[in-house]
């Protein structure tokens, strides 16, 4: 069941699932391999949805807002401040030469690990589409490539589990070279975009949660995964 409400702010979208069962995920080659034929599943399915979108998963959603909701916060760090903002550009940039290329359409938005159930059958089933809309579909892997790699694994250890789950992935689906091109530098992307939905929510998680460490750490991620997979 899904539609809108009226409320003080205006149109708030809202949606009712019935209960997901089946067990959390383990970071297993296995359980990242179901994973990838579920996203391709939900491609799959997605491919002939149309409705629009309440936003579009595109560059200026995943690194110009972002960094827009970033910049106050960085005022009083300027030393991160610049080098955050040239790793964005950066990114941008090199998504904007592969755009041309990159597949598009329906996208769950947020495909880490934690919103996904497995049941005993070996079905994957999703849920949390509050970041759902129109993008790019290779944005949409990637997310899954981000979590394990930052959730305290790292990115070598999360290498495996992210093969698993390309390769379970492709088995499904074709994805073009600009996708392909495109994945490390998406998880660039989800890395900014985390950090600018969390800046959004400064006053909801106050001022000291979001000081230099939570920058610092963003920024270090940025600068070692660009060292890996940067042009």
């Amino acid at each position: 069941m899904f539609g809108a409400l009226e409320a003080a702010e205006g149109p708030r979208a809202y949606a009712m699932f019935d209960y997901l069962p089946g067990r959390a995920l383990d970071n297993t080659p296995e359980d990242a391999a179901l994973y990838g034929q579920c996203a391709a599943g939900l491609h799959d399915a997605a491919d002939p949805f149309t409705a629009p979108g309440r936003f579009a998963l595109d560059l200026k959603h995943l690194i110009t807002e972002p960094m827009g909701q970033m910049r106050p916060l960085l005022a009083e760090f300027p030393d991160l401040a610049a080098p955050l903002g040239a790793a964005a550009e950066r990114t941008q940039a090199r998504l904007s030469a592969l755009a041309p290329g990159l597949s598009w359409g329906a996208c769950h938005g947020d495909l880490h690990e934690a919103n996904a159930r497995l049941t005993p059958e070996s079905e994957v089933g999703l849920f949390d589409f509050d970041c759902a809309g129109p993008g790019f579909r290779a944005y949409d892997l990637a997310v899954y490539w981000w979590s394990q790699a930052t959730q305290g694994q790292g990115a070598e250890e999360a290498q495996p589990l992210w093969d698993a789950f390309l390769g379970a992935y492709r088995e499904r689906r074709s994805l073009t070279d600009a996708d392909l091109a495109a994945l490390p530098h998406f998880v660039a992307a989800r890395a900014l975009w985390f950090m600018g939905l969390m800046a959004g929510r400064a006053a909801e998680f106050g001022a000291e949660t979001l000081g230099r460490p939570f920058f610092d750490s963003g920024l270090s991620f940025l600068t070692a995964w660009e060292e890996q997979h940067g042009a």
